[in-house]
């Protein structure tokens, strides 16, 4: 997690969500996003879901679909202070849009 949040989450929505999404015993939960609809970049950011089914069976692991149009997850995440990863484009697209003149910014430690 970092300290940089700056948005919190509805206690209710997220009491409702874990229980929605109760983790079997020993299980991380972890969500995942891998389509992007960005006019210029989005088909840079993109992948098949079954592109990622090694990923997808990892052991101890859960994982719920975070995929939800034009939202931008990851850095959402960030803004709630929860740790996130990227799997950046090689050399393909940009992936820092937001708050890239700060040196605090919350889901980019360095871009």
């Amino acid at each position: 997690m970092t300290s940089n949040a700056y948005l919190k989450a509805d206690s209710a929505s997220r009491a409702r969500l874990r229980r929605n999404i109760a983790p079997a015993a020993g299980r991380l939960v972890c969500g995942i996003s891998w389509h992007s609809i960005h006019p210029e970049f989005g088909g840079d950011k993109s992948m098949r879901l079954a592109e990622l089914r090694p990923l997808l069976e990892t052991p101890g692991r859960q994982f719920a679909d975070l995929q939800y149009g034009n939202t931008a997850t990851y850095h959402l995440a960030g803004a709630l202070g929860k740790e996130a990863w990227l799997m950046p484009p090689l050399n393909a697209a940009r992936i820092c849009y937001w708050q890239t003149e700060r040196k605090d910014s919350c889901s980019f430690r360095t871009c």
